[in-house]
Parts: C-alpha cells; sequence; structure tokens
C-alpha cells in the first residue's frame, strides 16, 4: 500500500457513484467545510478515481478550493506518553499546513478527574472503580491504569505544555483550558526544520501494529512529503 497526498484536481469522481447529490445536502457540506475544513479527506485509487468523498469533492471544487484550511488534532495527544513523540505530531501538522491553514488541538487538561484521581483529588465512583491507576514521575501528568487488560499510560496537560509544544512550530498559538480539555488555535507555520520532519516520518510512519507486524509505510510518507514541500527528504 502506497499512500500519497495529491491536488483537488489530480481526482476526479468516478462513474459508477450511486448517491444523487441533493442540493440541500450539498449546501450543509458546503458550510461545514467553510467553518471547519476537511475533517475526513478524499480517498482515490492510483488512477485517481475518488473511492470515497464524492459529495466533499464536488463542493470543494465548486468552492474553487486548492488545499485545507483546517487541519484537526484530537484526544491523541493524551495517548502519546513522551514528549519527543508528541513533537513530532507537531511537527508533521506544520510541515502541512499552508500559510493560511490553522491547526486545532484538543486534549485531557490535568484538571480532568482521570489525573486528579491518581492525585487524591477525585473520588472514587462506580464508573471508574474498577480502574485503578498511578502517577509516573518520568514528567509530569504522567498516569499508568488499565491492569485489567492491556497497561495504558496517558498523559495530561496544562496551558504552558501545549504551548511549548506548538509554540516552536507557528507564529501564533492561543491556549486555553476549557471544561477540563486543553485547546490549542495555532496558526501561521513556521518553516520546518527537515532534520526534525525526517525523524517524525521515520518514527509516526513504522509504528507497530497490535500483532507485531510494523506500518512499512515510511518511504511513501517521505515521497508524499517532498513532494508536497517541493525539496528532497
Amino acid at each position: 500500500m502506497k499512500i500519497t497526498l495529491e491536488p483537488l484536481e489530480a481526482v476526479r469522481p468516478s462513474t459508477y457513484n450511486p448517491r444523487t447529490a441533493d442540493p440541500a445536502r450539498l449546501d450543509l457540506i458546503e458550510l461545514s467545510l467553510r467553518k471547519l475544513g476537511f475533517i475526513a479527506p478524499i480517498f482515490a485509487d492510483v488512477d485517481g478515481e475518488i473511492l470515497s468523498g464524492h459529495q466533499r469533492h464536488l463542493v470543494a471544487s465548486r468552492m474553487g478550493a486548492k488545499d485545507w484550511t483546517s487541519i484537526f488534532i484530537a484526544s491523541v495527544l493524551n495517548s502519546v506518553p513522551f514528549r519527543e513523540d508528541r513533537e513530532h505530531i507537531a511537527v508533521l501538522c506544520a510541515a502541512l499546513c499552508r500559510p493560511f491553514t490553522k491547526v486545532y488541538a484538543c486534549a485531557s487538561s490535568a484538571g480532568e478527574s482521570g489525573w486528579r484521581q491518581v492525585n487524591g483529588k477525585a473520588f472514587m465512583n462506580e464508573s471508574n472503580a474498577g480502574n485503578i491507576a498511578f502517577r509516573l514521575d518520568y514528567e509530569p501528568g504522567i498516569r499508568i491504569g488499565d491492569f485489567q487488560d492491556k497497561p495504558k499510560v496517558q498523559k495530561y496537560h496544562t496551558e504552558a505544555e501545549f504551548r511549548d509544544l506548538f509554540g516552536p512550530f507557528f507564529r501564533t498559538v492561543k491556549v486555553r483550558d476549557f471544561s477540563n480539555n486543553i485547546n490549542a488555535t495555532c496558526a501561521s507555520a513556521l518553516p520546518v526544520d527537515m532534520d526534525k520532519l525526517r525523524a517524525a516520518i521515520a518514527f509516526e510512519f513504522d509504528l507497530p501494529y497490535p500483532d507485531g507486524t510494523r506500518m512499512n509505510l515510511v518511504k511513501s510518507a517521505m515521497d508524499s512529503f517532498s513532494k508536497r514541500l517541493q525539496i528532497t527528504l
């Protein structure tokens, strides 16, 4: 399997697409794209024929869209227990940005009950009684739990940590703690250090699967980022 990033005009609708484009639905899709950008990508085969995303492609084409304007990082940062690996994610996102692209990131804060529990500041109840967890001390905000199934390490963030994570890669980073979640809005991506980008790709695109095999997508990812950035990685 080889994954590449392509411009919108490089893909075309499939002739067998059975869905009918409903005008009202297309208007809702356009509203979503204008407000949120591409939350889900358009998938196409090696010949450029769209496999998934016909309506997003139609709406984006009529809007004159050439690139995505938003990148979203949800709770994945809670499941990345090492600072260096979280930085890999920030580097990759910055490298994908155009001058107008914004990155929106969200992760559980140090005020969330999962972290307060291991500090003795949250009561045990029926929903969390089976999840005994412990603090790890190699960096702040790290706990390990879920011993009944497979041990899981989680990271709980502060506003300062989010600023430190994204600040080196964006000119503007706005951070706030809202409802026990740290939210960041990052704009105006700075030029990415190529050594850091290579290291991020080499790590993130060769992660292991549960069965012990690995992704083996580093070469494809290097080619895709080289094409997008018009450089040789």
